[in-house]
């Protein structure tokens, strides 16, 4: 387990690596003291409980990392307490609710990793206006609804997998304008009506997953 004396660790602490090493228990709040940590990477254990608000005090944190653990609960709005995020992975875990608010305003995040979750379906406006958001994985959840225009902001974006989800409707032709993006996954959703035509501007795309659709 990590000890709530985890806080006896060095304040000047900048990377702490704990992957694959059957951690069981929470992780403790405690941990939101290590002042100068800008990457906290501990994927591949069997934490449970939720995501402590205490993250949010973790400043300089650049990359968050707690890919395949069994973290429950709701994400939180203290994410927006992190100037410097720049990566955040919580896959395959069992997140639940919907995506906070807060994370279309952390301007310096380029990757986000929330497949495999039980996340709701509602989506934040403010997602679509994170220009500079390189990959997008929102892949294995309940989110719903319909993919809005403003996803054609998302100008930066290489990949993207909102497959295995409920979104319906159909594709916003906004959709072309992302001439950057090489994997596009949309499998396994609810989406219907014709593929638009804007798509064929896509000149760099390498991958398009559309089945399991009404298309």
């Amino acid at each position: 387990m990590l000890p709530l004396s985890i806080d006896n660790l060095s304040t000047s602490l900048t990377i702490f690596l704990a992957s694959g090493c059957k951690i069981k228990g929470r992780i403790p709040n405690e941990v939101g003291n290590l002042s100068s940590l800008f990457d906290f990477d501990i994927l591949g254990n069997d934490l449970v409980g939720s995501i402590p608000t205490s993250i949010g005090n973790l400043r300089n944190l650049q990359r968050l990392f707690l890919i395949d653990n069994k973290l429950t609960g709701f994400i939180g709005d203290n994410l927006y307490k992190l100037p410097r995020l720049g990566s955040i992975y919580l896959s395959q875990n069992h997140l639940l609710g919907s995506l906070p608010n807060c994370l279309g305003n952390i301007t310096s995040i380029r990757e986000i990793h929330m497949g495999f979750n039980k996340l709701s379906p509602y989506t934040p406006a403010s997602l679509w206006n994170l220009k500079d958001l390189i990959v997008l994985n929102l892949s294995s959840n309940n989110m719903g609804g319909s993919l809005p225009p403003e996803i054609g902001n998302l100008k930066a974006l290489t990949q993207m997998d909102m497959s295995m989800n409920q979104f319906s409707n159909s594709i916003p032709r906004e959709i072309g304008g992302l001439q950057n993006l090489v994997n596009l996954s949309l499998r396994h959703n609810k989406l219907h009506r014709s593929i638009p035509d804007s798509m064929s501007n896509m000149v760099g795309l390498e991958l398009l997953d559309l089945s399991h659709n009404n298309i």
